[in-house]
């Protein structure tokens, strides 16, 4: 496996403008994670999951079926979208609201005796790679599966 630099890893809340950032009635997070964060935060929210590409969970903040949602700062940056004036971006720092393991870390497989393989090295991130060893062995040391809710952030 081969892993490219880390984007950022923290999670983001994405609300309308003119919506009341201190309590959002309902928020668009499909992650168990996420939820169980956030009801910490808010919790007299309701949860919901929209589903659909960012595009289409963003017009459905804007129609005011949700009042926030939650988006990987990775994603919001990878995509390069633009700023929106119909929206605020509150980001999430990871030292208080743990990301998924392995969040902003985009790694590629190839077998080891393909020819490209050792062209490819050079692209490997050795700390992203520590990084994502490290949450990897966390998860296994506690047992986490994906229908757990346990986040894991290694800063390398």
């Amino acid at each position: 496996m081969m892993l490219l630099p880390r984007e950022d890893p923290a999670d983001a809340l994405i609300f309308r403008k003119d919506e009341i950032k201190s309590q959002p009635r309902i928020i668009d997070a499909s992650s168990p994670l996420r939820r169980s964060q956030l009801s910490g935060r808010y919790p007299e929210a309701c949860f919901v999951n929209l589903g659909g590409d960012l595009a289409s969970r963003l017009e459905a903040l804007a129609s005011g079926q949700c009042d926030a949602l939650t988006v990987a700062m990775a994603e919001l940056k990878r995509l390069r979208l633009p700023e929106d004036p119909r929206f605020d971006c509150q980001r999430l720092a990871p030292d208080e609201f743990c990301p998924a393991a392995g969040q902003g870390l985009i790694a590629f497989e190839i077998r080891r005796d393909n020819p490209l393989a050792k062209r490819l090295e050079p692209l490997i991130w050795a700390s992203a790679q520590k990084a994502m060893d490290a949450e990897r062995k966390l998860q296994q040391l506690i047992a986490v599966d994906r229908f757990d809710v346990a986040g894991a952030y290694v800063l390398v």
